[in-house]
């Protein structure tokens, strides 16, 4: 819903050019930038390795088997993915 009313509220903003591969390197060189794409690389990571920590807590609770299990985690990994792309 928020993102629907995004895209009616928002001007369209057209690129004056597009951008090539090319130019990521140049972009890397900018401190801001890199410091947030290291953040960012380091938050997915983690996102990732909780995996490894959830696995465990799961096999102890009663009624949860191997295959639930990797159905939840399945579950939870497509619902975070859903999220990043509804915004």
């Amino acid at each position: 819903a928020v993102a629907g009313l995004l895209v009616t509220v928002l001007p369209r903003l057209p690129a004056d050019q597009g951008v090539r591969l090319g130019a990521f390197p140049a972009l890397l060189r900018i401190g801001g930038l890199r410091a947030g794409l290291l953040a960012v690389t380091l938050l997915v990571t983690g996102h990732f390795a909780a995996y490894t920590y959830i696995r465990p807590v799961l096999e102890r609770v009663p009624g949860i088997g191997a295959g639930l299990i990797s159905g939840l985690l399945l579950a939870y990994g497509t619902a975070g993915i859903a999220g990043n792309f509804a915004g």
